[in-house]
């Protein structure tokens, strides 16, 4: 029966103690990077497909070489 007492005595001190001791500190942010909108292929409707929306241009501007396809 002591035992019992001792360990959970044990493991509630414990969770006091570490609700406690560990307050959340306000922690900043990573900025988030965002679609370059200079980069945007307006002509195409984003709904229809959103990967020639967002990086028309710029795979229009890098074509991968024929010996790399």
């Amino acid at each position: 029966m002591k035992m019992y007492f001792a360990v959970g005595l044990a493991a509630l001190s414990a969770m006091v103690g570490w609700s406690q001791s560990s307050p959340r500190q306000s922690q900043t942010l990573p900025e988030l990077q965002h679609i370059d909108v200079m980069q945007v292929d307006n002509a195409v409707d984003p709904c229809g497909n959103f990967y020639q929306y967002a990086c028309g241009k710029l795979s229009a501007a890098n074509p991968i070489p024929p010996d790399q396809r």
